[in-house]
């Protein structure tokens, strides 16, 4: 999809498209591709055992535990 989408905005290039009706496909490819990047990099994050998400509200503890003991 990267590719398909910068020959698209490059092929915009050769054919003497004026810049200004470039930018905001330009734009558009840049933050998606940098979302990309970050989700490739949080997916492993969050999925490590080492991560921590913090402790549980303690609402949701005594939930559980009501929960637990039926």
């Amino acid at each position: 999809a990267r590719i398909a989408a910068g020959a698209s905005l490059d092929g915009a290039g050769t054919r003497d498209v004026p810049e200004q009706y470039l930018l905001e496909p330009i734009r558009h490819r840049l933050m998606l591709q940098a979302e990309i990047d970050w989700l490739g990099a949080l997916i492993p994050r969050i999925s490590s055992p080492d991560f921590s998400w913090g402790p549980d509200p303690d609402h949701l503890l005594a939930k559980r535990k009501a929960h637990q003991n039926g």
